[in-house]
């Protein structure tokens, strides 16, 4: 699955042109920050097509979380797809990967209430300490800053992951209120021309 581009990059740079996202500094991915710059650096990544050609078990002298590595590598991958080879697939992430598996059918005009729980890896000790931070809902962890979550007492890649698919699970929903029909359906882009060659579509 090749991620939009929507969900790799910071917002500052979701409308770069394609010929100018290998250009792009590694902080233009999502979860990378300035200070991860230095911890990148010192294993030779410069630049976001070094990025996706690094091969985390080859990699020496990580400062980094190895779900921050991971995500990092999988995005840039990502991003040189879109680059080059543009009109490539484009999927909402599919629901079934950010939800357990009792909430996968939940309504999306819904989802936003629901209990971290609900989040795919959030088990039921982490969600107590989710709530003891004052994270008792997917939009509020899907709100919250990472700095926030930390002092819950997760691990660093937990905060991290589930951060990011609060925020994955907000877009889904936030798309699917919006386009009611729409339901994770996969399209393709040649010559200008969207078909769709995937999915299934909800009746009105």
């Amino acid at each position: 699955m090749v991620r939009p581009l929507k969900y790799i990059l910071v917002k500052e740079h979701e409308d770069t042109k394609i010929e100018d996202l290998s250009k792009l500094p590694l902080t233009a991915i999502q979860g990378v920050v300035d200070d991860d710059v230095e911890g990148f650096s010192a294993m030779d990544i410069n630049t976001i097509p070094e990025c996706a050609e690094a091969e985390f078990g080859k990699l020496k002298g990580k400062e980094l979380t190895d779900y921050k590595l991971n995500r990092a590598i999988a995005y840039s991958i990502d991003i040189m797809i879109h680059f080059k080879e543009p009109g490539v697939h484009y999927e909402i992430i599919p629901i079934e990967e950010l939800l357990d598996k009792g909430f996968e059918a939940a309504d999306p005009t819904k989802l936003a209430a629901l209990s971290t729980e609900a989040i795919e890896g959030v088990a039921k000790g982490n969600a107590g300490k989710l709530k003891k931070a004052k994270i008792s809902t997917i939009k509020e962890l899907a709100d919250a800053k990472i700095e926030e979550i930390k002092p819950a007492g997760l691990k660093d890649w937990e905060a991290e992951k589930f951060s990011e698919y609060a925020k994955w699970v907000m877009e889904y929903a936030k798309e699917n209120i919006e386009k009611p029909t729409m339901d994770n359906i996969e399209f393709e882009i040649k010559a200008g021309r969207i078909s769709r060659i995937a999915g299934t579509c909800r009746p009105d």
